[in-house]
């Protein structure tokens, strides 16, 4: 039997888990609808508040209007525009702090009330550390976008998302120890483990290099499939003189680091449906063979990894076809979305290989 404080802390932990994985579509919709910038300052206290009467709202207008983007990308953009691209990134910076709220309070009643000790204790302590990393990457993310150029670094979006993904999982694996009870795998499907870690792996690197699509904004360039324009290797990767690192500092004014981060993101999206066939097909006919009885966690998990996968490649089929002139939020979102259950399905596996 799982001790009841741990089942307590186990229950926060995923109850955090799944606020997490809300704040990425949040941001997956911020970024989709270019709402990122519109908020010009970073401001912790006060900015919990919106804009309260009409004399605020064209204080904040006021300065959005002295931004890059405006000046650049939206000169006229009226206030009622404003005000919608102005919600999602107060929405994203609001539903941040409250996540912030719901992991401290509980927090500090565990520890006065001494249901965290020990080494969860510590890992919970990595939990606020991460998600104090993932606020700053977020800023810091934000200021890119604040200078001449006026859009947000994909490199630092790769990274803030990478960093908010990292600490998801890592969420995740500690409320699965709490709240799973340990048990011997059989010897018989330990084959399958590093395979398992192999393809979170893969799948993580992936979901970075959507991100990079995202913030190039390349899916306009190549909205076609299977190939790429009609080739499966694009005629700008050819092109020797803009294969440099610079291309990918210019990725706004050059077509090679656009069509590279596509190449790769296609391409990987093929290794890893490839790779989970296998790893399916194998799975399931040692299980039929070989190991008769198996959990029904495990069961459900390798059931559900197909039918998640073939959902994930059709919503990547249908958001790149449709991806010029912009990507459709939606599509995009929920793109995302199937990207984090397809990790989360991997990482319960491995979990439960790993016992």
């Amino acid at each position: 039997m799982i001790d009841k404080h741990k089942r307590q802390v186990g229950i926060w932990l995923m109850i955090g888990v799944v606020m997490i994985f809300v704040q990425v579509i949040i941001g997956g919709i911020t970024r989709l609808t270019e709402s990122g910038l519109s908020i010009t300052e970073w401001n912790v206290v006060m900015g919990t508040l919106p804009p309260m009467n009409a004399a605020d709202w064209q204080d904040e207008f006021a300065k959005y209007q002295d931004s890059p983007q405006y000046q650049k990308v939206n000169k006229g953009m009226s206030l009622e525009s404003f005000k919608f691209i102005y919600f999602w990134e107060w929405f994203h910076r609001l539903y941040a702090r409250t996540m912030g709220f719901v992991f401290l309070i509980p927090f500090v009643y565990f520890l006065i009330s001494k249901k965290l000790n020990g080494r969860y204790l510590r890992k919970t302590l990595m939990v606020f550390l991460l998600g104090g990393v993932v606020g700053v990457f977020g800023w810091l993310m934000v200021a890119s976008g604040l200078n001449d150029r006026p859009m947000v670094s994909p490199y630092r979006l790769a990274l803030h998302l990478g960093m908010a993904i990292f600490t998801m999982a890592y969420t995740l694996w500690v409320a699965m120890e709490l709240l799973m009870k340990k048990e011997a795998q059989r010897s018989k499907l330990s084959q399958f483990k590093k395979w398992s870690y192999g393809l979170t792996t893969l799948v993580s690197v992936q979901i970075l290099l959507g991100a990079l699509v995202s913030g190039m904004r390349a899916g306009k360039f190549y909205p076609t499939w299977p190939g790429m324009q009609g080739q499966w290797f694009p005629q700008a990767l050819r092109e020797a003189k803009n294969s440099s690192w610079q291309a990918f500092m210019e990725f706004d004014t050059t077509l090679f680091a656009n069509a590279f981060v596509q190449f790769f993101h296609r391409n990987t999206a093929y290794l890893i449906t490839i790779l989970i066939v296998l790893f399916v097909i194998r799975f399931w006919k040692k299980l039929k063979t070989e190991v008769p009885s198996v959990d029904k966690g495990t069961l459900m998990a390798l059931q559900l990894l197909p039918i998640v996968l073939s959902t994930q490649v059709l919503l990547g089929i249908f958001t790149i076809i449709n991806a010029a002139p912009t990507t459709p939020v939606a599509l995009g979102v929920i793109h995302q979305g199937v990207a984090l259950l397809l990790l989360g399905n991997l990482l319960f596996l491995n979990y439960k290989l790993s016992r």
